[in-house]
């Protein structure tokens, strides 16, 4: 019986035994099944925030790219402008309108257009707005000259009213549009945008420049993107460009939807990147990026299966494998941080290549480049708490910086070159664009530079032209003079003459009182010829102490008449060591079927005449020497 009790007592126990096994067993698989639903929620839900913060850093990194594109474009779209309103030959032009200075204008804008294959029209309006040169580029390449019978009166238009109220050095842009062409939606689509500088001369409005340019490489490069479908939209909400072609322009074809009508049910996250403020076109121009849906569906698909693997873990091993739940999330976070080393690197090349500067409102710098450093030869701690005018070139006219803390100072924008004196004392200059900078509330916080070293391009361009020591044209250039108004003779029969001016007895200087008083006399003799000559003139030094004027629109007795004054004035000189100085000139004007060798040739057989019959005195070349 005891038997028998025990027996059913050890089975109970087993019962219960195996029911309390069972039930931990039930227990620990439950809180295995809840710790497992629980974590694939949790990571689940890791994996979302974390592709937000994804797409917003890709975001990031796409902003400051297409900002970097177009600032560069439109940096070198107004500093052409820029340079075509500065150069000698626009500003001989607004000085005198002579047929030679209009034929200089259109070679030189020939010249640019030609250089610049995006350039579709290239025009320059007089302050009536009437079109003064029109150059059309097509999309061959294909340059050609408005005809004058066929320019027209732009007066009227928006973009000549705008302009005219600017000031000097300003620029302005128009709105993206189509090109037109007899008033129709020109085929293939050539995206258009303008810019404009109004030109002045002597604080007087004279008129402006105005140049077409194609834009549809810009709208590419900004629309394209591995991650995002980018497009352009205006202030209106019409898409002015979408990588779908059938999308794009909804402005100007019929029956294209606006931005609203296609995205209105878009619930995947839209990005905006406000370009107004960098184009200043006032049509409100954003760029409108939204991810892709293959790359959406990726990292949903990727986080699906993730929390699925998580979960199978948890199941089978429960608590030893719990760390897995972070795995993938580091993984990503750790592609994050390559990501923003990989940004950090390229702000480590920006810094190390690019000429920057920043100040605060009172012009006290806070931060430079290492490019900045290295061009100026200043180190960091010497700039920083200083003022760019340690930089400022001595020569520089206070006009310059008047004008720039003028235009910044108003919250616009400057344009122009500086010239700087490194720590050496040593000159470089820069193609620098300066601009206001605000904090999130709009307050002005300071200024920002970027600029360009043009100190090669300068000096290039001084000395292939210049005499070093006259400072006055060389060989070479008047060499290209003569062949360029022996060009215009031809072609418009413009009479122009030449004086070769020799000084008497030079040598006798340079033996008595030596080489130094030399220099002196031709330096001297320099500046009274480029005094006495007009501005339209052509002084050089034609080799030792002979010079030479080219006279354009000029005949041969308003040669004389010049070459008369010039020995005046040479005559009147007064030097350092009490010595006179006298010249003999020979004249000669040009002729058909004359080369400029023989044009010269003329002048200085005349030239040798004077000083056969006593120096000091003009002679006129004959015809028949001619």
């Amino acid at each position: 019986m005891l038997l028998k009790k025990n027996s059913l007592k050890f089975g109970l126990m087993r019962l219960m035994s195996r029911k309390i096994y069972l039930f931990f067993t039930f227990c620990f698989l439950f809180f295995g099944i809840l710790v497992a639903l629980f974590t694939s929620l949790v990571n689940y839900r890791m994996q979302v925030v974390n592709i937000d913060n994804a797409l917003a850093l890709g975001f990031k990194n796409e902003k400051v790219s297409k900002t970097h594109v177009l600032e560069e474009f439109l940096a070198g779209f107004d500093a052409s402008l820029s340079s075509i309103a500065s150069n000698p030959i626009t500003q001989r032009y607004m000085v005198e309108q002579s047929v030679v200075n209009m034929t200089a204008l259109e070679e030189f804008l020939l010249g640019i257009i030609a250089s610049k294959p995006i350039f579709m029209q290239l025009r320059l309006l007089d302050h009536n707005g009437v079109e003064v040169v029109r150059l059309n580029q097509d999309d061959l390449g294909k340059i050609s000259f408005t005809p004058h019978s066929q320019l027209q009166n732009k007066s009227q238009r928006y973009y000549f009213q705008e302009v005219s109220k600017l000031s000097q050095n300003q620029h302005w842009h128009s709105r993206v549009d189509l090109n037109m062409e007899n008033e129709q939606v020109e085929l293939p689509y050539r995206p258009t945008i303008r810019a404009a500088t109004p030109l002045y001369q002597e604080g007087e409005f004279f008129g402006m420049l105005i140049i077409n340019v194609d834009f549809s490489e810009v709208l590419q490069t900004l629309t394209d993107s591995s991650e995002f479908t980018i497009f352009v939209v205006d202030k209106e909400g019409d898409i002015l460009y979408h990588p779908n072609a059938a999308l794009a322009w909804s402005a100007y074809i019929p029956g294209r939807k606006s931005f609203d009508e296609l995205y209105s049910t878009f619930n995947n996250g839209i990005y905006e990147m406000n370009i107004e403020a960098i184009i200043n076109n006032n049509e409100g121009l954003k760029l409108v990026m939204l991810p892709k849906q293959a790359l959406l569906d990726a990292m949903h698909s990727k986080n699906q299966y993730t929390a699925l693997v998580i979960a199978g873990i948890v199941l089978l091993i429960s608590f030893p494998l719990s760390w897995l739940v972070a795995l993938f999330p580091a993984r990503l976070q750790k592609r994050l941080s390559q990501t923003l080393e990989a940004l950090l690197r390229s702000d480590q090349l920006l810094d190390k290549h690019v000429i920057t500067s920043h100040t605060d409102v009172e012009g006290i710098i806070t931060k430079v480049s290492e490019r900045m450093c290295c061009i100026s030869e200043y180190s960091k701690e010497e700039l920083l708490g200083s003022t760019h005018s340690m930089l400022k070139h001595p020569a520089v006219s206070s006009e310059v910086h008047t004008e720039l803390w003028g235009a910044i100072t108003k919250g616009e924008e400057w344009h122009g070159e500086l010239r700087d004196c490194k720590k050496t004392g040593e000159e470089y200059w820069l193609n620098s664009k300066i601009m206001p900078e605000y904090d999130e509330d709009q307050k002005l916080i300071g200024y920002a530079q970027v600029a360009q070293d043009i100190t090669s391009e300068k000096v290039l361009e001084r000395l292939s032209v210049t005499d070093p020591l006259t400072q006055l044209f060389n060989r070479h250039k008047l060499n290209q003079v003569l062949v360029k108004e022996l060009e215009r003779f031809y072609r418009y029969d413009e009479v122009f003459s030449v004086v070769i001016i020799d000084l008497d007895h030079f040598k006798s200087i340079n033996d008595t009182w030596g080489h130094q008083a030399g220099d002196e006399t031709l330096v001297k003799v320099s500046q009274r010829l480029k005094m006495v000559t007009r501005k339209v003139d052509y002084v050089g030094r034609w080799g030792g102490e002979e010079f030479l004027v080219i006279s354009p629109s000029t005949k041969l007795d308003g040669a004389k008449i010049l070459a008369e004054k010039l020995r005046v004035a040479i005559e009147e000189l007064d030097f350092s060591h009490q010595y006179k100085v006298t010249a003999s000139m020979g004249v000669a004007a040009s002729q058909e079927s004359q080369s400029a060798e023989q044009l010269v040739a003329s002048a200085d057989k005349a030239l040798y005449q004077a000083k056969s019959s006593g120096r000091n005195r003009v002679i006129v070349a004959s015809i028949e020497n001619s």
